[in-house]
């Protein structure tokens, strides 16, 4: 079993690529002013499959069409992330991953 030390930092890696990904795909589309969150969500356990494990809030200065969202996520899922939860509100996108 790996330790702890190794498992935070697996996963404090995994956080900025994300965090990452998701910058260079708002510049991609264009989007020059946002503000963006990525946090690990806490007492999830990091082994499950099922439960996402960081949760994602972009502030974006335009409103974000259908298929610019449906390209975010398929950038994450290129990467081998999945995006268990998707809400767009206007000018807001939240993700699970």
């Amino acid at each position: 079993m790996p330790s702890s030390e190794t498992v935070n930092s697996l996963l404090e890696e995994r956080r900025r690529e994300v965090h990452r990904l998701l910058e260079g795909a708002l510049l991609y589309l264009g989007v020059r002013e946002y503000r963006l969150s990525v946090t690990r969500r806490k007492g999830v356990d990091v082994h499950s499959l099922e439960e996402p494990l960081f949760a994602v809030k972009a502030v974006v200065d335009r409103p974000l069409e259908r298929d610019e969202v449906e390209l975010i996520v398929g950038f994450l899922c290129d990467r081998g992330y999945y995006v268990k939860r998707l809400r767009c509100l206007e000018d807001r996108l939240f993700l699970l991953i």
